[in-house]
């Protein structure tokens, strides 16, 4: 696939200005400069969002080019309104609540030079510290580092991943999929890809596997292009804890029945891996959030029915 070097950095942001400034001051120290930064400012208030881009834009070392919804449409709809926008060869999308090492840009570049057939190369997101808090949660980090260092960035049958982007891996490894905040695409492929605003919270799964199915390309893990994900609670995010874990549970059900083959039975371990856990956490929120999530998907499916029906009226007529 062809390549050039001018990367095209897009932030969708909604109501995190202070978020935002910190992102934007990263992209200005890095070594290797973007070729254009495509901030969306999602709706919602958006004057507080506007003063820092200007500010940066009298600063003279990013060229900014702003979008702006009038109304919250969500970050994957906003992503691909930037990415629209652009015109480099490489598209990045970066979250508002992430800052960058210095040499985020010349890494990913080295991901798609060394990496043959690379579509996109995404890197290494370093959570901010109270997600750690918990020793549990750490307890479980380190196991899980343990057992499957190999499989970073790889999926499981039932289409979650097996560890992360948080750590490391022994250089550039090809991957299942990408931290969507941390994500870079060929210009191109992406537009013809899109993603999808009915999947949710698991739109960066979805993308990435038509990424694959789509283009035949590779994506690959790059451990060196690091971004630090300071999680603000606020903002473009609603819920976590049991709420978020809710909404990874709803999304996931179509996200599983849209992109893999014997999908009734993958839904079916899925299905009973979290009624267990449901039962065990004593939580039948999680049973809610399966229900929703078969919903979500016979909408889904009814849509697309209706929508080759009409295709193939037209095509008859």
């Amino acid at each position: 696939m062809a390549k050039g070097n001018r990367v095209s950095v897009v932030i969708a942001t909604y109501n995190r200005p202070q978020s935002l400034s910190a992102c934007l001051e990263s992209l200005e120290e890095q070594t290797i400069a973007p070729y254009e930064v495509v901030v969306v400012v999602d709706g919602g208030p958006v004057d507080e969002s506007q003063e820092v881009i200007r500010a940066f834009k009298g600063h003279n070392r990013l060229n900014i080019l702003e979008v702006i919804n009038r109304e919250n449409r969500g970050a994957p709809i906003s992503k691909n309104r930037g990415a629209e926008a652009t015109s480099g060869d490489i598209v990045a999308f970066v979250d508002d609540d992430i800052t960058l090492a210095p040499d985020w840009i010349a890494q990913i570049l080295r991901g798609y030079e060394e990496n043959e057939n690379a579509v996109a190369v995404g890197g290494r997101c370093i959570m901010s510290r109270w997600l750690f808090r918990g020793r549990f949660y750490r307890f479980s980090l380190a196991v899980r580092e343990r057992l499957l260092r190999g499989k970073v960035g790889k999926l499981s049958f039932i289409g979650m991943p097996y560890m992360a982007h948080v750590f490391p891996s022994d250089g550039c490894v090809a991957a299942d999929f990408l931290h969507g905040g941390n994500l870079t695409v060929l210009r191109e492929p992406f537009l013809s890809t899109r993603l999808d605003a009915s999947m949710g919270v698991r739109d960066e799964f979805d993308l990435c596997v038509r990424l694959r199915k789509n283009t035949g390309g590779k994506l690959i893990y790059s451990p060196r292009a690091v971004a630090h994900h300071n999680v603000v609670v606020g903002g473009g995010l609603s819920a976590w804890g049991h709420e978020r874990l809710c909404l990874d549970i709803r999304d996931h059900v179509p996200y599983l029945m849209k992109n893999y083959d014997l999908k009734y039975l993958r839904l079916a371990v899925f299905c009973a891996l979290v009624s267990g856990y449901s039962l065990l956490t004593l939580r039948p929120m999680y049973l809610k959030a399966l229900w929703n999530g078969l919903k979500r998907y016979g909408s889904w499916h009814q849509s697309q029915q209706i929508i080759a029906s009409a295709e193939g009226d037209r095509g008859s007529s």
